[in-house]
């Protein structure tokens, strides 16, 4: 049995590597897009539907519902909901 020894990438290749797999993947969406626009519509409606539709499902909800973070949207206008603990505070 032959052994393979795997060295651990320097920064600059991961980095190289990263910059090359999302160049490709960016080349493979634009293809697609120019082969298909209705994906590109679909892609900025749905969003769009999901957050009237659940809006509109949680305007009322009680005030405690989201717990003792309060509205679930009072964390969003600073960054991530997961960037505090979930406790609050």
């Amino acid at each position: 049995m032959t052994r393979i020894a795997l060295q651990p990438q320097t920064s600059a290749a991961s980095f190289r590597d990263l910059r090359q797999e999302t160049a490709a993947l960016t080349k493979r969406l634009f293809i697609q897009l120019k082969r298909r626009p209705s994906t590109l519509v679909a892609g900025i409606i749905q969003p769009l539907m999901w957050l009237i539709l659940f809006g509109a499902l949680f305007q009322n909800a009680p005030r405690g519902f989201w717990g003792p973070m309060g509205a679930m949207g009072s964390s969003w206008g600073r960054g991530s909901s997961c960037s505090r603990p979930l406790g609050g505070r």
